[in-house]
């Protein structure tokens, strides 16, 4: 009977099961509107479409998501005079891509825009009293860059429609840590940086 009930568990998850193929077809939009309120040149280049999940993590993770490429869009990709001035294509490329690891489905939304300055990072926290000036020195390059998860903190020069208002990424670290699953962020100065956003492959 355990046999027969595990075969059935095995079948209900199948069903539930859908490629991240759903949640990626509605971001060529978001990149073009967002691009365009920026003044920018932007493509999408998206992988691993065929990537499968259950569905109500590939329901949990469409907000999180949504914030991660808008911010990268507006964020992340430099002007097209800065990029142009670095020796970059004018046009800028936003990576969504999703792949398994072990029971975990990984989705990286990734720019190769100006990437995060963690010196600015720690200042802007002092600035903005989400820390004093003596626990901002402490702070290693991972947890600087975690900062941008914090309620209120933004990385944004301007507030304008799309960011800067200080909503959005705490968004993205709670909506991770309902689903039991994690957030990982790594920038390189000038290159761009890259968001994983790992969750569990079912909600068993």
């Amino acid at each position: 009977q355990t046999r027969v009930l595990d075969e059935l568990h095995k079948c209900v998850l199948k069903i539930r099961m859908v490629p991240v193929e759903q949640l990626f077809r509605r971001f060529p939009r978001v990149v073009r509107d967002v691009a365009k309120q920026c003044g920018k040149d932007v493509a999408l280049q998206v992988s691993g479409q065929n990537t499968d999940l259950d569905k109500g993590i590939l329901d949990s993770l469409a907000e999180p998501l949504m914030h991660l490429v808008r911010n990268a869009v507006d964020h992340g990709i430099d002007p097209v005079d800065e990029r142009v001035a670095a020796g970059k294509p004018a046009r800028g490329t936003v990576f969504l891509n999703a792949y398994h690891q072990g029971a975990q489905v990984v989705i990286e939304v990734r720019d190769e825009g100006r990437g995060m300055d963690t010196n600015k990072l720690r200042a802007q926290a002092v600035e903005k009293a989400i820390l004093k000036q003596e626990e901002a020195i402490r702070l290693s390059e991972q947890e600087v860059l975690n900062l941008i998860f914090e309620p209120g903190f933004s990385t944004a020069v301007a507030v304008t429609e799309v960011s800067g208002r200080g909503v959005g990424m705490d968004v993205v670290r709670s909506a991770m840590g309902k689903l039991k699953g994690t957030v990982h962020v790594s920038t390189q100065l000038g290159k761009g940086t890259s968001i994983q956003l790992r969750a569990p492959l079912t909600l068993a």
